[in-house]
């Protein structure tokens, strides 16, 4: 025979009250935990695609590529707009395919065996010359070019590797293109046919 335990009515909405207040400090805990979470990994993912500015970027059919820049550097800042340190590095988002706003796959581009990187530059241009390839023109290449005034900043990088695996390889290109002067901050326009406007 089961015994059957009743519990005066003070006790039993001491119990309630007990109950409400510990769901209370569930639900205080996990408003509090999971914006903390989400911030971590926000950050983790921002943290792979280091903050900068003055980078090159285009759309090359559903990828979009960003190149160079300037960042703070690997000691953490204390640089100015002009005196912080140009990258020579490519990031690309695939936006063929839908992702969180709060976590963009973001991939870092490596360089092609055998291949040779452009200067670390800023400020520059990045011109879609067809599904696979771009033009690199211009831009603030110091300390690594001191005289900046040639006919010598462009380079047609050439995008392959996998999804999951791109690359990228860097070639200056020939004498022969009779390219205009290396110039800053200015703007460019292509067709993705091969032809390319820089203003």
């Amino acid at each position: 025979m089961a015994a059957l335990q009743v519990s005066p009515p003070a006790l039993r909405s001491s119990r309630r009250a007990s109950r409400r207040r510990s769901s209370m400090r569930s639900t205080t805990f996990l408003a509090l935990v999971l914006p903390f979470i989400s911030l971590v990994s926000a950050q983790a993912s921002a943290d792979s695609f280091p903050a900068r500015w003055g980078q090159a970027s285009a759309l090359v059919g559903s990828l979009f590529v960003v190149q160079g820049g300037k960042t703070q550097g690997t000691t953490g800042g204390g640089y100015t707009y002009n005196s912080a340190p140009s990258d020579a590095q490519m990031f690309s988002l695939d936006l063929s395919s839908s992702f969180p706003l709060s976590s963009p796959p973001w991939q870092s581009v490596s360089l092609q065996e055998g291949t040779t990187a452009a200067p670390p530059v800023s400020f520059h241009t990045i011109s879609p010359l067809n599904a696979t390839s771009l033009l690199l023109f211009g831009g603030d290449a110091s300390p690594v070019v001191p005289v900046q005034t040639g006919n010598d900043s462009a380079y047609v990088l050439h995008l392959g590797g996998s999804n999951t695996n791109r690359t990228v390889a860097y070639q200056a290109v020939p004498t022969t293109w009779n390219q205009p002067m290396q110039r800053m901050a200015h703007t460019s326009e292509s067709n993705a046919q091969g032809s390319v406007w820089i203003v």
